[in-house]
Formats: C-alpha cells, structure tokens, sequence
C-alpha cells in the first residue's frame, strides 16, 4: 500500500471488459445513468484511458439483504456494536481498513 488514498481507489476500481486496443469511443465514455456512481475525473492515461473507471466516494454498494440476521448471529458473541464502542477506553487501538 502507497496512502489510504491510493487504497481506496484500487478497491474501488472497475474493468471494461472491452480490448484495450480498439478505437471504439462509446466504452471509453461516461452514460448518463453513471451520474453519481463513477469518478468522471479518475482515470489512467494511455490505453486503459476511459476503460478503467472508478466508483466515486459517495457511492454506496449493497447486496441487497437483510442484516438484521448478522447482526444477531454477531451480538449473541459478545461483539460490541460499533455505535457503542468508546475509543477512549482503548487508545492504543489501531484502526483497519
């Protein structure tokens, strides 16, 4: 890992699966219904230009499922709930990402 910025574009990183060496421009561009979903900005140069997007940091990806069923199988462990944790009481905490 370079910085936290250079790890969240990676694991936000989508493929075109479309060849790199064609001159096809409609791949390359952004549709409409990409409003608010990818980056229009963050794309590399060269041949992946417009092929390589990346989801934009306010985009919110779901599975679609119910958690409440995880969050119980989680509770009856002893797992505290985030909305209860105090970092306070552990300073020497390390945060993962």
């Amino acid at each position: 890992r370079y910085t936290y910025a250079s790890t969240l574009s990676h694991l936000r990183r989508t493929n075109t699966p479309v060849g790199r060496d064609g001159k096809l421009a409609k791949p390359r561009q952004l549709h409409n219904s990409h409003w608010g979903l990818v980056c229009p900005a963050e794309t590399p140069e060269g041949q992946a230009c417009g092929l390589v997007k990346n989801l934009s940091l306010m985009c919110y990806v779901s599975v679609g499922s119910d958690a409440s069923p995880i969050i119980d199988f989680m509770t009856q462990r002893n797992m505290q709930l985030l909305e209860e944790y105090d970092q306070n009481q552990n300073p020497d905490a390390t945060k993962v990402f």
